[in-house]
């Protein structure tokens, strides 16, 4: 009997359960673990009783593509029995191990046995006996049972049902602590990831203001306090600004829901004002040329440095105001004051002409007209797009 039930235990590996969930498992690579814990105890004949606990543990590893899983798995076992009998008991331990496939579907991973083998030592009193199981064609097919799946992360149980089946049919008493499984999946973001993203943010703003304010310096928005600045590194880290912004857009929601949207929101802040105060800062320290205000401004904008969307309105007003007037000063300094424009229209000092042919005041006439800025040349003030040569 002691034998009999070791086998029961250890080998058993539940088939299928009816009636499975909707939730399946995404395309890509997972590996997971598995776990089934389980006893039983009963009669043993004779006026004996016997029980049983046994824990299996395994890991799989599989590929989902399209509606088909291919995959792997391994299992290993150990139980240890107790027999009572009216002339006296023993005890027994068993072991199984096991390999197999994982096929089906996303929604229906299946186990399938292909090499398993119980190893059951029994021992009554000075005695022992040993005998070894090959159940590789004994075990049928197992399905997992996905109950969740949340930010690459799947779990759910299998083989309860069956082996409380197969315990009850055999005239025994299951006892079953646990039959689970987690699955991961390899590309997914982890709470690790999302603490060390944290760090590299702190980081990285830190060396920001390093270059900005010098190093070690705590932040302050009054640029005229500010210290001489390297006009290079300074574009060299609005330039990551934006490639790192473009990366949170890029964000899965799982990454989202584990950073916080709150977090998210306050590096995007931080990105706008520090890139404000670098223009700022930039333009007050050093005369820029017309492509230097046409960059400004398109990174300000798309960083909510400057704009109605500007988490800081104010600052934001006075960074536009300075590179709208940078631009005012480039497109004064083209301003031709005699002769006539290309319509035959005299140029004055008080009605400047703006040259056609002269690329930097194009380009902030362009610049201006998207802006939706106006300019002041000589005594005469025109939306920027009206400055355009006719």
């Amino acid at each position: 009997m002691l034998i009999t039930a070791f086998g029961l235990l250890a080998a058993v590996v539940p088939s299928a359960v009816a009636g499975h969930g909707t939730l399946r498992l995404a395309e890509g690579e997972w590996s997971g673990t598995l776990t089934f814990m389980a006893g039983f105890s009963g009669d043993a004949g004779g006026g004996g009783s016997v029980s049983a606990d046994g824990l299996q543990t395994g890991d799989f590893h599989l590929d989902v593509t399209g509606d088909e899983i291919t995959g792997l798995y391994a299992l290993t076992g150990a139980a240890d029995a107790v027999v009572d009998m009216p002339f006296g008991g023993g005890t027994g331990q068993g072991t199984f191990n096991g390999i197999g496939d994982v096929l089906g579907t996303p929604d229906v991973p299946v186990l399938h046995l292909t090499d398993g083998e119980v190893t059951v030592v029994v021992q009554v009193g000075s005695t022992s006996a040993t005998q070894v199981f090959d159940v590789s064609d004994l075990v049928p097919p197992t399905e997992l049972q996905i109950q969740r799946v949340h930010c690459g992360v799947a779990s759910g149980s299998w083989g309860r049902e069956e082996f409380i089946t197969n315990v009850s049919e055999a005239g025994l008493t299951p006892r079953v602590t646990q039959g689970s499984f987690t699955a991961f999946a390899t590309d997914r973001v982890t709470q690790e990831q999302v603490d060390d993203l944290l760090e590299a943010m702190q980081d990285w703003f830190r060396a920001w203001g390093d270059v900005l304010f010098g190093p070690g310096v705590s932040a302050n928005s009054d640029v005229d306090e500010l210290p001489p600045v390297d006009t290079g590194a300074l574009m060299d880290r609005m330039v990551d600004a934006v490639e790192t912004l473009n990366n949170f857009s890029r964000f899965t929601e799982c990454a989202r829901e584990l950073i916080g949207e709150g977090q998210i929101e306050e590096w995007e802040s931080g990105i706008a004002l520090f890139m404000g105060m670098s223009i700022q800062a930039i333009l007050a320290q050093n005369n820029v040329d017309a492509i230097m205000v046409d960059v400004f401004a398109r990174v300000a904008a798309a960083t909510g440095a400057i704009g109605e969307g500007s988490p800081f309105p104010e600052f934001a007003a006075t960074t536009e105001e300075m590179l709208r007037q940078e631009a005012e000063e480039i497109l004064q300094a083209s301003a031709q004051t005699s002769g006539t424009d290309a319509a035959g229209t005299p140029c004055t000092a008080s009605s400047p002409c703006i040259p056609s042919d002269d690329p930097d005041a194009g380009l902030m006439i362009g610049r201006g007209a998207r802006m939706g800025w106006e300019y002041t040349v000589g005594g005469e003030t025109r939306p920027a797009i009206e400055w355009a040569a006719p």
